[in-house]
């Protein structure tokens, strides 16, 4: 099945892959580059993450609830199925009217936010506003690499995202200025396209938190996966 979702949203670039699976495009140019921002990974090389620029009022999210009726510049939707975890959630792809591109991220908290998907059992509990957050996930989730941060070193050295964990935002924390939470997506619309069919999976997740000697900090602060589901596409996106 992911096949053939990568296949749609790639286009020429699903034509080719390297021995590991990662697509190398056809044979004038490989796939685009893409970067996540804010999640304190240097993904280009430059020895630095990349920044997010200032949201202009203009690129603000339409006003949309991942039903089966996007508008036309939503590029691809996610909607959560209500658990004890996450109550509500909808996640969209979607180009604002400066010609950027942008995640909305809406995902409201159940009754018990701190224990893992479907179960009541606290793994989120301790630090649950530094360690919870909305990922976009290469499926299967389970075989992604999880993410740990290290204590007691600061919060803003630890690392949000891996090569096929990627943090879209941070969920215990809201924007005042933008209702529901944007965070922008470098790139055209191909970059967008290629990032979707990479990281086909959006997941609500608590990030593990670890002493020096690499155990966890407590039973309450180990990686745990709160909530997943999978993009669909908009076959009736217009490019602005």
């Amino acid at each position: 099945m992911r096949a053939i979702v990568a296949a749609l949203l790639l286009g020429p670039w699903a034509l080719a892959c390297d021995g590991d699976g990662a697509a190398r495009g056809g044979p004038d140019a490989g796939p685009p580059a893409i970067t996540f921002c804010g999640d304190r990974v240097d993904d280009d090389g430059d020895d630095r993450d990349e920044n997010c620029p200032s949201t202009q009022p203009a690129d603000a999210a339409p006003a949309y609830e991942c039903d089966a009726n996007p508008p036309d510049n939503v590029v691809a939707y996610a909607a959560f199925e209500e658990n004890a975890q996450v109550s509500e959630g909808c996640v969209f792809v979607y180009q604002g009217e400066t010609g950027a591109y942008y995640a909305s991220v809406k995902v409201l908290n159940g009754q018990d936010v701190f224990g893992p998907m479907g179960e009541s059992q606290g793994k989120c509990r301790a630090y649950t506003s530094a360690r919870r957050h909305v990922f976009m996930t290469t499926s299967p989730v389970g075989d992604c690499p999880i993410i740990e941060f290290q204590h007691p070193d600061q919060v803003t050295n630890q690392l949000l995202s891996n090569d096929c964990r990627k943090m879209l935002r941070n969920q215990q924390f809201n924007d005042p200025g933008f209702d529901p939470d944007v965070q922008y997506l470098d790139g055209d619309l191909a970059a967008q396209r290629y990032r979707l069919a990479q990281f086909d999976t959006v997941e609500v997740a608590c990030t593990g938190l670890n002493r020096p000697s690499g155990e966890p900090y407590a039973n309450d602060s180990v990686f745990v996966t709160q909530a997943t589901t999978t993009w669909t596409t908009n076959p009736d996106f217009v490019e602005r």
